[in-house]
C-alpha cells in the first residue's frame, strides 16, 4: 500500500459504532472499524456474492459466541484512495453484530488494514484521518531459488530446505503465505507467513499469536512455549497439538520479527511421526536468514 498524503473520509456513528463505506474487489460495502479485529472479516453473504474462494476452516469465539469461520484472499480493500491489494481475510458470520446495527453491516476493518496508517478519529465532524507513516511501496513477492536455498528480498528471509525430501511450494492459498516447504515420504510441512506490523513487538504480538493458532485447529492443546532467538532477533515458540480434517497434529510454531515485518513458521506432521521430523525442523530453523530488503 502506498499513501503519499492524509486521507480523510467519512463515518457513521451506529449503537456507539463506527462504520465506513469500503470497497472490497471494487463493491462499496459498509464495515465496521474494529482495532481490535486481527485480519479483515467478510460476512458470509458478502463472500458468496463476491464468489470468494475460501481456504482452511477455523473455529473460535465470535460475537454470538462459539462460531465457524473461513480464509479467504481479497483483491483489494480500499477506503477513500487508500487501497490494499491482495491480502487475507476471514469469512464469518455477521448476524449477531447486524442484530445490534439493525442490519446492512457487510464486513469489519482491522488491525491488519488500519495499523498501516497512524489514524485520527474527530466525533465531531465524523471524520476518520489515515495518516502515513512514510513512503510504503507495495512489496512485490520477489523470490529467487537456488536448489536448497529460497531467497526473498522484497521480504527480507531466506530458508534452506534440508534435504531433497523437501520440495518449495511458492504457488500458495493465501497472500501472506510467502512460501510452503512440502516432504514428500512422510506427511509434514512448513509454513512461511510475513506481515507488515507497525510498532509491536514480537512480544507485543505474542497474544495474538496464540489465539490465532487456537483458532486455526479443532481441539487446541498447547503443550509448551517459550521465548527464543531466530537469526539474532527474538522469538516466540509453541509447541502444540491440534486437530484438522480428523488428523490429530503435533506442531510447533516461531514467530519472530525484523523492523516492520513480522515473520512466522509453522511445523505440522501427524502426532506420530513429530518426533522423527524434529530433527529436520530443527535444521530448517537454523538456516533462517534475515536479509536486507529492497523496501526502503
Amino acid at each position: 500500500m502506498a499513501v503519499l498524503k492524509p486521507e480523510t473520509v467519512t463515518i457513521r456513528l451506529q449503537a456507539n459504532m463506527i462504520l465506513l463505506e469500503v470497497e472490497e474487489n471494487g463493491e462499496a460495502k459498509n464495515f465496521l472499524v474494529d482495532t481490535g479485529a486481527a485480519a479483515p472479516l467478510v460476512g458470509k453473504h458478502l463472500a458468496e456474492e463476491l464468489d470468494l474462494k475460501q481456504d482452511r476452516k477455523l473455529s473460535g469465539m465470535g460475537a454470538g459466541g462459539e462460531a465457524e469461520f473461513s480464509l479467504a484472499r481479497v483483491v483489494s480493500l480500499a477506503v477513500g484512495g487508500i487501497v490494499v491489494r491482495d491480502l487475507s481475510c476471514i469469512v464469518g458470520d455477521l448476524d449477531p453484530i447486524n442484530a445490534r446495527l439493525g442490519g446492512g453491516l457487510d464486513g469489519v476493518l482491522g488491525f491488519d488494514f488500519l495499523s498501516r496508517c497512524r489514524i485520527t478519529i474527530d466525533y465531531q465532524t465524523l471524520h476518520l484521518t489515515f495518516e502515513p507513516y512514510g513512503d510504503q511501496p507495495s512489496r512485490p513477492n520477489a523470490f529467487v531459488i537456488d536448489g536448497r536455498h529460497y531467497r526473498n528480498d522484497s521480504w527480507g528471509i531466506a530458508v534452506d530446505r534440508p534435504g531433497p525430501e523437501w520440495g518449495f511450494l511458492t504457488e500458495t492459498p493465501l497472500p501472506t503465505t510467502l512460501l510452503i516447504l512440502q516432504r514428500s515420504g512422510k506427511p509434514a510441512q512448513a509454513t512461511l507467513d510475513v506481515m507488515e506490523v507497525q510498532g509491536l513487538s514480537i512480544q507485543q504480538l505474542v497474544p495474538s499469536i496464540e489465539a490465532s493458532l487456537a483458532l486455526q485447529f479443532d481441539h487446541y492443546e498447547k503443550m509448551e512455549a517459550e521465548e527464543v532467538v531466530v537469526a539474532g532477533e527474538p522469538a516466540h515458540r509453541v509447541e502444540f497439538e491440534g486437530t484438522r480434517e480428523e488428523t490429530r497434529l503435533r506442531c510447533r510454531y516461531y514467530g519472530f520479527k525484523k523492523d516492520a515485518v513480522s515473520y512466522s513458521i509453522l511445523f505440522e506432521s501427524p502426532l506420530e511421526v513429530f518426533p522423527e521430523l524434529v530433527g529436520e525442523f530443527e535444521a530448517i530453523m537454523d538456516s533462517v536468514e534475515l536479509v536486507s530488503t529492497d523496501a526502503p
